[in-house]
């Protein structure tokens, strides 16, 4: 109800803020504005496809369903609910997915009803609801009949882009999973309409087309049939934007009209019975649109081949066909082939230093706009008909060989069409930079040369006159005074008005001109100067009238390349391989970015004249559009110079340091000066490169700002991630049947090692030489590149999917993902690395000494294994970051333990059987100060009736004990690191720790704060860093209410333990009597860390409880086993 009220009002809102308006062309704009809105909305959410509704493959893919689902809802939604696992996935999609599947129901919406405004705005033409205005008078009005046509003309743009971006049935799979996790209901007519039309066409990018496609996706919204008359009719006639005087040969008619041609065939496709009947009308609009082109370009790189579009329409074949045939094709190929060949000199004659002035431009201006002209409909015609093959007409044969022949014909190469491109561009901007410098300047040039003018007619007539003497010229009163009006005339002249002034300067050089005839005019050289830089002088005034604004705007009109938006991105390669060879090239082809950027000017011009709010985000959206495609193409720059570092990295390797003290003889030999110069030369090409790079300046794109260096840092930055990600990724991945997993992992950290220090080392070498602090961008890197790792596998632990919106990943420099191993859970390195290292600690196969805070092998030799050693070389190769996002990984992975021994304990002292045994127990041994008469086998009894739980729990326990043990050892490893590299920060965190603590203890409302929140955050994560966060002493879950009985089923848990156990002398503690059942320090590290969770009286209790085991053994004569107990109890016991 809430979304029907919503879609009425803002339907009222719209018709009054039209009447308000006080004009259909203003609601005709806002709608029209919108509709470039929409088109921009559909490209930006297309790029933002979730992998699972994309693929339809994948954690989750079970849960995507198509507009199936709506046939059956409570059928699906049931067989959901019978599977916990199921439900629980259902509920993280929800909680990831909800807010992007809201933007893209949001869209599909915009579609829907933009249709229906459409069409409720052309009722209400025809019923007169505008005043004095009907659909005749607005389509006699030329904005009338643009803004009309342009309506329509996007609406099915909007919905070939809809189709094309984001399939049918993927728009299904968006549509059911936005109903299911909303809540809307089916009866909800909006939601009902927007399925109606959004549903799947069954058209599929490189497949067949469907039948009668696209006229029945248009039919969707039914547009009045009259409507569509009247625009064809008025679209077959008119030129409607005027566009025919820019291009004055006939054989750029086409051109001129290209942009009409193509509203003109989206807009057949609402009346589908004129492609197929109208033959003498579709033969007449082919040949006044598309006589010598087949391929058109219908909105910002969004193309359409006629022959493959027209296939299954018989009068629209037949026009087409009539204008394709192969001798037709040949000729016009092989006429843009010459043309190209012919241009490219002459554009690089008027690109040579000093071929193109102000003064020249001024004089010939319409020539080099000839040439300009020439340029871009020749580089259009290449461009769409020979540079590619869409995927979409692949299969459609007579498409094909029309391809092959212009390109065959056309005798041109792909570098040959670039150069054409890169030339144009060039010489468009320095055209575009000169008019701009002329126009800023206009007025003081003009009032310049009118000064000089007047002053040295005055001056000649000051001559005539006899004031200023020269040689063999005689007084003559009248040519005075002739001179003194002229030289008054010329005051008069005003830039600003034009026609007048020209008209007026030209009389006078006519005036001067034959005022030369005079005698002693005409025998005096001096005075033939004077008067010929005067003719020199108004002549560049009356050019200078001459340049206006609309020069650039016919500029702008003739150097259109919206056509290219898409198909520039195929000189990708060819101007990465240019850079390459010649980095300096950068600040040519930025010359192609900047004609790029205004081809988005056509699809913001409306949002602009309706001065909406949307032109923020799609000015935005489209320049980063851009932006990101600079971005790749200059990408080449950092990575050859990765390629480079790679090479001045073994060459590094490979130098020896010079003693202090050498013999002369081997000085030559040792210094290896060959390598040497070869790092000096590898340096110098690392820089000429960021030399390239910087040429290209800060560029305005759009409403963007590119900046050179920040360009540099990006494409460093993300060369350096995938790198890093690769080595990492690469390396650390395991063979789990492996006979020596120790050995395995000790090679592949001392091989990250090795890599990573080479990479950093030659990294940072090159900082000086490119101006970029590269262990800044190091550090930051790295740290993001595990800060992301381990959000993507605490994924696994934590509720939500954290890729998709994970505040680690960027757009710019996006972090690679890749797929996990094949029968492996973990998603990343860090998972891999992470489960490695508790298989090599497993208790089975290993055995930890506290004293030494290492692992040793249980068998013999005893060798060691995991310890300060290795993590010190895995420290060198993650750094700091890694072993703080390893200790968090594990800390999470003891969460999720620590969750699953309370569920299991709650559920086991819940139970009838050991509820039972565990009061019996008490009831046996009694209180706590009296000693048992058999205690082997009082306890033996209760422990053999509780050992399948006992052995779960212990089993658990030693699992929270392993993980507290290795962070313990994690943690004290960067603690030693911080008290060498960051002793300030250390006693700095430290202290403030304990102030908060104090803080804790006095008032609540501080710490309950949300600054003190944030700050709690941050600490914590210092402290991880730092080594100081205590693992073994935190709590990891909220603490529970102890179960009833548990600390007797603990103390039991303990003597069942110390049984089977007996003292090591050589790790100071106990282990099992069984090799590679029990480890003491891990099992009793485990029970530590439980009790953490609970009050202190738990453990004194189970104190109690171990203490009256240990005096009853000790009575009964057992000494060793009292021994054990006295052991554990004093392990328990200790902080």
């Amino acid at each position: 109800k809430l979304i029907l009220l919503d879609s009425l009002l803002q339907e009222i809102e719209f018709r009054f803020a039209s009447r308000m308006k006080g004009g259909a062309e203003d609601s005709l704009l806002a709608l029209v504005a919108k509709a470039n809105s929409i088109v921009a909305e559909i490209s930006a959410l297309s790029e933002e496809i979730p992998p699972v509704y994309r693929e339809g493959k994948g954690p989750g893919s079970e849960l995507i369903f198509d507009f199936s689902y709506l046939k059956s809802p409570d059928a699906f939604d049931a067989q959901i609910e019978r599977n916990e696992k199921l439900k629980e996935l259902d509920d993280r999609l929800k909680e990831e997915y909800l807010p992007i599947l809201s933007r893209y129901y949001k869209c599909f919406e915009n579609i829907e009803r933009y249709g229906s405004d459409l069409i409720q705005f052309i009722e209400d033409l025809e019923e007169g609801k505008f005043i004095q205005q009907n659909l005749d008078i607005v389509l006699e009005n030329v904005e009338g009949k643009q803004l009309l046509a342009e309506g329509v003309y996007l609406l099915g743009v909007m919905l070939l882009y809809l189709d094309q971006r984001i399939p049918g049935i993927i728009r299904e799979r968006l549509l059911v999973s936005y109903y299911r996790y909303s809540g809307e209901s089916s009866s909800n007519s909006n939601t009902d309409t927007v399925c109606q039309l959004m549903r799947s066409t069954g058209y599929q990018t490189g497949m067949k087309r469907p039948a009668n496609y696209p006229e029945n996706f248009f039919s969707r919204v039914k547009i009045q049939k009259l409507v569509i008359k009247q625009l064809v009719g008025m679209l077959r006639s008119e030129d409607l934007y005027s566009l025919l005087p820019y291009y004055p040969q006939p054989q750029e008619r086409s051109t001129a009209l290209a942009n009409q041609g193509g509203m003109l065939v989206i807009i057949l496709y609402f009346d589908p019975d004129i492609l197929r009947q109208e033959t003498a009308m579709m033969r007449e609009m082919v040949d006044k649109y598309f006589s010598d082109n087949w391929v058109i370009s219908l909105y910002l790189g969004l193309t359409m081949w006629l022959p493959d579009a027209w296939e299954n329409y018989k009068a629209a074949k037949s026009a087409i066909n009539n204008t394709t045939s192969n001798n037709d094709v040949k000729l016009l190929a092989q006429r843009h082939g010459k043309s190209l060949k012919s241009l490219i000199p002459r554009l690089a004659d008027l690109l040579m230093e000093g071929a193109v002035t102000k003064d020249l431009l001024l004089e010939n201006s319409i020539k080099l706009l000839t040439v300009l002209r020439e340029s871009n409909i020749c580089l259009r015609w290449l461009l769409l008909h020979t540079t590619q093959l869409p995927v979409t007409v692949t299969n459609h044969k007579r498409t094909r060989q029309l391809f092959e022949l212009s390109c065959k014909e056309a005798g041109v190469s792909k570098m040959d069409i670039f150069n054409l491109l890169l030339l144009t561009a060039k010489l468009e901007q320095h055209i575009r930079e000169l008019y701009g410098e002329v126009l800023e300047q206009r007025s003081n040039t003009w009032d310049k040369l009118k000064e000089d003018c007047k002053v040295r007619l005055e001056e000649l007539a000051d001559v005539f006159g006899g004031q200023q003497k020269l040689s063999r010229i005689q007084q003559n009163k009248k040519l005075q005074k002739w001179l003194l009006q002229r030289a008054e005339q010329i005051k008069k002249l005003d830039v600003e008005t034009a026609a007048e002034s020209s008209r007026s300067a030209v009389q006078i050089i006519q005036a001067l001109q034959e005022a030369r005839g005079f005698h002693q005019l005409a025998t005096n050289l001096q005075v033939i100067q004077y008067l010929s830089e005067t003719e020199k002088n108004l002549l560049q005034m009356v050019q200078l009238v001459s340049a206006k604004d609309e020069s650039l705007v016919k500029l702008q009109i003739i150097g259109d390349f919206s056509y290219g938006w898409e198909l520039v991105k195929t000189f990708s390669s060819l101007m990465q391989d240019e850079i390459q060879r010649s980095p300096k090239v950068v600040a040519d082809i930025r010359c192609i970015f900047i004609k790029l950027s205004s081809a988005m000017e056509g699809a913001m011009l409306r949002i602009s004249e309706a001065e909406s709010s949307d032109i923020i985000s799609v000015s935005q959206y489209y320049s980063t559009s851009l932006v990101t495609f600079i971005r790749n193409v200059l990408q080449v720059i950092p990575d050859t110079m990765f390629v480079l570092l790679d090479q001045i990295n073994r060459l590094q390797g490979q130098l020896r340091e010079v003693p202090t003290r050498l013999e002369k003889d081997k000085l030559k030999e040792v210094s290896l000066l060959d390598k040497r110069f070869e790092i000096s030369r590898l340096t110098y090409q690392v820089s000429i490169l960021s030399r390239g790079i910087m040429a290209l300046g800060k560029t305005l794109v759009g409403v963007v700002q590119i900046d050179p260096k920040k360009l540099l840092e990006e494409g460093l930055r993300r060369e350096l991630v995938n790198r890093v990600s690769k080595l990492l990724h690469t390396t650390f991945t395991f063979n789990t049947r492996s006979k020596d997993r120790y050995g395995d992992l000790r090679n592949k950290v001392a091989s990250v090692k090795s890599a990573m220090g080479s990479l950093r080392g030659s990294f940072e070498y090159i900082q000086d030489y490119i101006g970029i602090p590269s262990l800044c961008l190091w550090q930051e890197e790295t740290s993001r590149i595990i800060n992301f790792a381990v959000e993507q596998e605490a994924s696994l632990f934590l509720k939500g999917h954290l890729q998709h919106n994970s505040e680690y990943q960027s757009s710019v420099i996006p972090i690679p993902v890749y797929q996990p191993v094949q029968d492996d859970i973990s998603r990343n390195f860090m998972g891999r690395i992470s489960r490695e290292i508790l298989a090599v600690t497993d208790s089975q196969s290993s055995v930890f000494c506290k004293d030494e805070e290492q692992w040793f092998l249980i068998k013999p030799p005893n060798s060691p294994l995991l310890g300060d050693k290795l993590l010190s070389c895995l420290c060198d190769g993650f750094g700091i970051p890694g072993m703080a996002g390893l200790s968090r990984l594990l800390g999470l992975m003891t969460v999720i333990q620590m969750q699953e021994c309370l569920e299991f304990i709650q559920k086991e002292c819940s139970e009838s059987e050991v509820s039972k045994t565990l009061s019996l127990a008490r009831e046996a041994l009694g209180s706590s100060f009296c000693t048992i008469a058999n205690p082997s086998k009082i306890y033996g009894s209760y422990t053999g009736k509780l050992n399948k739980t006992i052995q779960v729990l212990l089993k658990q326990l030693c699992a929270l004990g392993q993980l507290s043990e290795l962070r313990q050892l994690i943690s004290n490893h960067l603690s030693k690191s911080s008290m060498f590299h960051a002793k300030l920060l250390k006693s700095t965190v430290e202290n403030l720790q304990h102030s908060l603590l104090i803080t804790s203890f006095s008032t609540d409302e501080l710490m309950e704060s949300e600054e003190c929140g944030e700050l709690i955050y941050e600490l914590v994560h210092l402290s991880q860093w730092l080594g100081v966060d205590l693992p073994g002493k935190q709590t990891y879950v909220p603490s529970p209410l102890p179960a009833h009985n548990l600390e007797l089923l603990l103390a039991l848990l303990l003597i069942y333990f110390a049984a089977r156990c007996q003292l090591s002398p050589s790790t100071g503690f106990l282990l099992s009597k069984r090799s590679g059942e029990l480890d003491g320090w891990i099992a009793i590290s485990g029970v530590q860390l439980l009790l953490n969770h609970f009050n202190i009286q738990m453990k004194e209790r189970i104190v109690d409880l171990l203490e009256q085991a240990q005096s009853s053994y000790k009575l009964a004569g057992d000494e060793n086993q009292s021994d054990l107990i006295r052991h554990v109890t004093k392990m328990i016991e200790k902080e």
